[in-house]
């Protein structure tokens, strides 16, 4: 007769095995457990919480279960958005619109890669292929409208941020461009029409209230309406300005030569 707890029986021997079969899986895997979806929600979790270690982490778990979940390449794209990792940023994000075409936050990340490196050029590309691939269209224009104001081409950035005005007319930062960059004394009046939308809009109207109120005193032939209105907008952006001393010192000079008294 054997003796009692020497031998393993038949049960403990096949769970044994089956364990041993779980750990084989678990080691060929690169030991990931879960699904691509669960390691993305974990590492959308760790880096709202600031953890961008550990959401890379994830992240890279999700693509050794599923290397074209294109979601991850996005996601690690968005963790590598640093100088130091421009390049690895740009080659994740170029790989999430490989696998998924239609990836709309991808083409806007990659053009917002590009952009902070310089490389205009490419980023409005990104942005014209993503147009031609019917994506989100307003907020492709309203960023190659500033792709093209930070190029100094005017004429196409003010036509891109129309064209995201006519998609959605309530964003105050896309008539506060268009205000911004409708500059020459003829088109004064026009340049007008755009910041007082703009501050109707704003959450935070004082911020629009410098550059309206000099356009009103720059306008040529301005009523006294309008001067008085450019004068109490540069009195309220003194009074609740941004700080910003050259603003400060030209809106001071500005009312100076309406005639106002400080």
């Amino acid at each position: 007769m054997p003796i009692r707890g020497r031998s393993p029986s038949i049960l403990t021997a096949l769970y044994l095995i089956f364990s041993f079969c779980i750990l084989n899986v678990a080691f060929l895997t690169g030991c990931v457990p879960g699904t691509p979806e669960q390691r993305l929600k974990a590492g959308v979790a760790a880096f709202q919480r600031g953890d961008t270690a550990g959401a890379v982490r994830q992240f890279k778990g999700a693509l050794r279960l599923d290397r074209n979940f294109a979601p991850a390449h996005y996601n690690l794209g968005v963790c590598y958005a640093t100088p130091e990792n421009r390049d690895r940023s740009i080659d994740h994000h170029r790989r999430a619109i490989a696998i998924d075409s239609g990836y709309a936050d991808a083409y806007i990340a990659l053009a917002q890669a590009y952009q902070r490196k310089d490389t205009l050029a490419a980023a409005i590309a990104v942005l014209r292929a993503g147009l031609d691939r019917g994506l989100s269209a307003e907020r492709f224009h309203s960023n190659l409208g500033y792709c093209f104001l930070l190029s100094a081409e005017k004429d196409s950035a003010i036509a891109h941020y129309r064209r995201a005005i006519e998609l959605n007319a309530y964003r105050d930062e896309y008539h506060f461009n268009v205000g911004y960059l409708l500059s020459a004394p003829a088109q004064a009046d026009s340049s007008i029409k755009y910041l007082r939308r703009a501050r109707q809009l704003s959450a935070e109207p004082v911020r629009v209230a410098y550059l309206l109120g000099c356009r009103l005193l720059d306008k040529p032939n301005r009523s006294r309406s309008e001067a008085a209105e450019g004068i109490a907008l540069l009195r309220e952006y003194l009074a609740r300005g941004d700080g910003d001393p050259v603003k400060a010192s030209k809106a001071s000079e500005k009312l100076a030569n309406a005639g106002v008294k400080q």
